[in-house]
């Protein structure tokens, strides 16, 4: 039998078939079926609402849905994209999510994919997240600026990116 595998919020749905029209007929009653467990998993224990890390209240902040909200928005596109990664980490997120919170539309050719972004960002099965170099430009750059009277060291020198986002 073949398996397809769905990640959700709550974890992962595997649903098997051999034909596509039972993959099909199973995938119908799949939305209804997560929507049950997701609401009643909700009322066993609703999730903690996301606040910013503390030093980047200014920085970003989350909406009672859950959205992610930028506060500051730094100058290149690649801070933009380390800054939004950095309010979900140590967590990984989608492309779509670096898309809808970021405003870049083509995220992946103009940041993700990159090779100077390779030392900030991290591709994890289907999503992204932080390195240590992201981490570190995160607090560096952005840290920085939010906090002037903190001392960081001093970056050697990173590439930026000239052009605005889209």
């Amino acid at each position: 039998m073949k398996e397809a595998r769905i990640h959700t919020k709550f974890g992962e749905i595997s649903v098997t078939f051999q034909t596509t029209d039972e993959l099909r007929d199973a995938l119908q009653d799949l939305e209804e079926q997560v929507n049950v467990i997701q609401e009643m998993t909700n009322r066993i224990a609703p999730p903690l609402p996301r606040t910013a890390k503390p030093g980047y209240e200014n920085a970003y902040r989350f909406a009672s849905n859950g959205d992610l909200e930028l506060v500051y928005i730094p100058k290149f596109r690649n801070e933009i994209v380390a800054l939004v990664l950095f309010a979900f980490h140590p967590e990984c997120i989608s492309m779509a999510d670096i898309k809808r919170f970021t405003g870049i539309t083509n995220v992946s050719r103009l940041v993700l994919a990159l090779p100077q972004n390779e030392k900030f960002i991290r591709k994890v099965d289907d999503k992204y997240g932080l390195t240590d170099g992201g981490l570190k430009l995160v607090q560096e750059r952005i840290g920085a600026i939010l906090n002037p009277s903190i001392e960081v060291e001093q970056p050697e020198s990173q590439p930026r990116e000239t052009e605005q986002s889209e």
